[in-house]
């Protein structure tokens, strides 16, 4: 049977009641994405909110994170309140069409999507 967890140095990621598991594709683009000079970073799709916990981990970025699948909504939900950087992160079971961002925000620093076939990562002026 494999194994319903994953853990990382700061916080574990819980997988079983999700299909969106922990890949490798994934660990790289959390490790990866340049996320210095970002204050605000918008998660589309967050399933068990991995990418979510891996840039807060890396940043002081506040970060929404939108999943519309109230399975892996309600994962993500548990991964980030059990974790370190639950100040950090906000979750929504919306569509990204009904998705309001937080007042006074001019523009996000940075989305990210990650996607079954490839990484999508898109820098927002």
């Amino acid at each position: 049977m494999p194994n319903t967890h994953f853990t990382f140095k700061q916080f574990t990621i819980h997988q079983d009641q999700t299909a969106m598991k922990v890949t490798t594709d994934a660990c790289i683009l959390g490790a990866y994405t340049d996320v210095q000079r970002v204050k605000n970073i918008l998660d589309i799709g967050t399933g068990t909110g991995l990418l979510s916990l891996m840039l807060a981990q890396r940043s002081h970025a506040k970060i929404d994170a939108i999943e519309i699948d109230e399975s892996a909504y309600n994962q993500a939900v548990v991964n980030v309140n059990e974790s370190i950087f639950k100040d950090k992160i906000r979750i929504f079971n919306v569509t990204i069409q009904s998705y309001i961002p937080p007042s006074g925000i001019r523009g996000l620093g940075l989305r990210v999507h990650q996607k079954v076939w490839g990484n999508l990562i898109h820098i927002l002026s």
